[in-house]
């Protein structure tokens, strides 16, 4: 969501005349505004896809867990239904 709101800033800077501010920012300001987003969006982006690989090795690992769990579960019950105590 980060990602995509600096995208749509990023844009609105690059274009010649933003918003019709042509008179208040000069291109300098343009300029350095714009050299100042960019790195913003490339950390921003960086962090959004770390965040989307930590949510997806944690969602694997519950799986995992779930999965050792329910085949843990299955072994003990047909050991109990071969071996009644």
């Amino acid at each position: 969501m980060r990602t995509i709101t600096l995208l749509i800033i990023l844009t609105l800077l690059s274009w010649q005349n933003p918003m019709g501010l042509s008179g208040v920012i000069c291109e300098e300001q343009m300029l350095a505004l714009f050299r100042f987003a960019l790195p913003v969006a490339a950390l921003l982006f960086l962090l959004d896809l770390f965040n989307f690989a930590a949510r997806l090795l944690e969602r694997r690992a519950r799986r995992e867990v779930a999965d050792y769990e329910w085949l843990e579960n299955w072994v003990e019950r047909h050991i109990s239904n071969d071996h009644p105590s």
